[in-house]
């Protein structure tokens, strides 16, 4: 008990009152004591939430939360990691790998290709690891990060050889209500 401790220590020297385990002072400071050790662990927790570096509960998911949604099913480490450089993005970070990072922080392995004659940018995303965000969302979070001055396509790269097996439709049936390959990529 560290409120009892404390206050022991500090009446102990005036003498004013018994402490030796029976008296009525010591059992109301002892149950002082306990109200101020709930008070103190509340304390130690949000001080501890309060900071990235030691967080690993609610403050990690308010802070997730304000920039999307919570990512419990990623490690700890790599949460941190995240949202430290996504508060860390300053308007110096345009480089390639500074950008790459920035989309990285909002969940979106992914390489950026340019095409300057072009003026477009295109994002290769690998893997994006909230699972749980639709891709506008992530792509509207991603533009606040990227050029406004480039026209920017996004590649999720969903349309593999595997992804058209799994689709279990045939090409002609692909063919047929004349999808786009952009729309081929959105169909689930």
């Amino acid at each position: 008990m560290r409120a009892m401790d404390s206050m022991r220590e500090k009446l102990l020297p005036l003498r004013l009152y018994r402490m030796d385990g029976e008296s009525r002072v010591e059992a109301e400071l002892s149950a002082a004591a306990e109200g101020l050790d709930l008070v103190y662990q509340a304390l130690e927790s949000l001080t501890q939430e309060a900071f990235v570096e030691t967080a690993e509960g609610l403050g990690l998911a308010m802070r997730e939360l304000a920039f999307g949604s919570e990512r419990t099913d990623l490690p700890l480490e790599l949460r941190r990691e995240m949202l430290l450089y996504r508060g860390a993005v300053t308007v110096n970070d345009n480089t390639k790998e500074s950008v790459e990072r920035a989309l990285f922080s909002i969940g979106l392995r992914a390489e950026l290709w340019e095409a300057p004659r072009e003026q477009k940018l295109y994002v290769i995303c690998y893997e994006v690891l909230d699972q749980q965000v639709t891709r506008y969302r992530l792509k509207q979070s991603a533009l606040r990060f990227l050029p406004a001055h480039l026209e920017i396509i996004f590649d999720f790269g969903k349309v593999t050889w595997a992804y058209l097996q799994e689709t279990e439709k045939t090409f002609q049936q692909l063919e047929e209500p004349g999808y786009t390959w952009e729309q081929i990529r959105e169909l689930e």
